[in-house]
């Protein structure tokens, strides 16, 4: 929905050999990981573990199926909500 096949195809290319799985045990700050559990690029499973794999992170599943969430996403004031509280709690 946020772009053409034609760009999606070269986004997913350039981003296809890029791996932080190794650095993300390294990382000390807190962070905060979203996914909608039907994510039609990237795999629900694959947010859960990033989440996991860094020691301060915490995980909100979202509803829906976008890998960016638009305004008219049901996911969207769950998203807003979710990003204030973590800013608030860590300025």
């Amino acid at each position: 929905m946020t772009t053409t096949a034609e760009n999606a195809a070269r986004i997913l290319g350039a981003f296809a050999d890029i791996d932080v799985r190794p650095i993300l045990p390294h990382i000390r700050t807190p962070t905060l990981v979203m996914h909608c559990r039907n994510d039609s690029v990237v795999p629900f499973e694959a947010g859960r573990q990033i989440a996991a794999s860094m020691p301060d992170a915490r995980f909100v599943s979202l509803d829906g199926v976008n890998h960016i969430i638009q305004e008219n996403d049901a996911a969207w004031p769950r998203f807003l909500s979710e990003a204030r509280r973590f800013l608030s709690q860590h300025p």
